[in-house]
């Protein structure tokens, strides 16, 4: 729906036969007095842009109040305000308080602009023509600074207020910038979130050591989660003890460990934890540091069993909620440091090589499918 649309779509509220009213004849008595209503306006546009508002509340209540008033359905020249103000009595107090704001009382029922302005600010805001002044309250106050504009609002036919109303939104649009995000054509692909799932990227193919995948996401995740931290990781397979390492991968913070990382790519319960993780947890547990296990899913007592040792388990899918909340960039820095693992700390051509297709298939124009791998 264009801002055309949108605008009709706005005034058919107020003039539910606006077909039949943009047909109608008006005079050019009539006329006149719509050019002076639209030009008041853009002669002051540019140092108050409230009185557009105003403008076209004046004309909306203007509206409102001809279907209880019928003389206001028809183009009124020699209309006064003493006339108005017989036919509509105005509302000067709000209990104890000085009403700031226009407010007519028609039999039992009050007829204000407040209401229409909001109204009026809401649609310049939906429409992202955020210049539009947001202070309704204080826009709505000024209106007897402008009551020569109120009264040839009032004096105009129906469908002379509707074509007021028409060239003043015209007005607005052509004078006000939209305030238009900047948005891709095509989304970009999150590949660091596919690759977290099992069912998209399997963890396990030909030419590679079981628990490769999930241990490169796993330094992924963390390298673009702690960017301030340096990490220690090695081939998978490789015991952390002969190479002076703490768990799979660990993570400094110049000599300080910071936090330890465990990699198991299989379901943890209360059967396989202790014989999986008992060491890890009791270093942690006394060496103070952070221990993570990451593992493919987790019972509720195994979680319990890990807590104790003040250590906590991610679970795959824990993992995969996590990483969503990320920007786009982010998350690629974490693709960008899994495939660092894939390359250079497990050297594993093949493995590099699937990856590679697995990008390919989901965003061919990805910075790193320049690099081609050689076996």
């Amino acid at each position: 729906m264009d801002i055309k649309q949108n605008i009709n779509q706005f005034l058919l509220e107020y003039f539910p036969n606006m077909d039949e009213l943009k047909a109608h004849l008006i005079t050019e008595e009539e006329l006149l007095v719509i050019n002076e209503i639209v030009s008041y306006v853009e002669e002051r546009l540019s140092g108050m842009k409230y009185i557009l508002g105003l403008s076209l509340d004046f004309l909306i209540l203007g509206q409102q109040l001809a279907k209880k008033q019928g003389t206001y359905n028809k183009f009124q020249d020699k209309l006064t305000f003493e006339v108005v103000f017989s036919d509509f009595q105005l509302v000067t107090k709000r209990g104890n308080r000085e009403a700031n704001t226009l407010t007519l009382l028609y039999g039992n029922e009050n007829y204000g602009i407040r209401k229409i302005e909001e109204k009026v600010l809401e649609f310049f805001h939906t429409n992202n023509f955020t210049q539009y002044p947001s202070a309704y309250v204080y826009n709505t106050g000024q209106w007897q600074k402008f009551q020569d504009q109120l009264l040839n609002c009032f004096k105009l036919s129906d469908a002379g207020k509707l074509q007021a109303c028409l060239k003043l939104f015209e007005l607005g649009v052509s004078n006000f910038t939209a305030s238009n995000f900047w948005v891709r054509a095509e989304p970009r692909v999150r590949i660091f979130d596919e690759l977290l799932k099992k069912e998209k990227f399997a963890r396990i193919a030909r030419n590679e050591n079981g628990g490769l995948m999930l241990q490169a996401l796993v330094f992924g995740y963390l390298s673009a989660d702690r960017p301030h931290l340096s990490f220690v990781a090695d081939k998978v397979r490789t015991g952390s003890s002969r190479q002076k390492r703490f768990g799979d991968i660990d993570a400094y913070f110049g000599p300080d460990l910071e936090l330890s990382a465990e990699v198991k790519d299989i379901d943890l319960d209360m059967d396989n934890i202790k014989n999986q993780c008992q060491t890890f947890l009791i270093l942690s547990q006394q060496s103070e540091i952070c221990g993570i296990i990451f593992c493919e899913t987790i019972t509720s007592e195994a979680r319990d069993y890990v807590e104790n040792y003040g250590c906590i388990a991610i679970s795959c899918s824990e993992l995969l909620r996590v990483i969503k909340v990320w920007d786009w960039r982010k998350q690629d820095n974490a693709f960008n440091s899994f495939f660092h693992f894939i390359c250079h700390i497990e050297q594993n051509a093949d493995a590099a090589n699937r990856v590679l297709d697995f990008v390919r298939d989901l965003d061919n124009s990805h910075s790193v499918l320049a690099y081609e791998q050689s076996g």
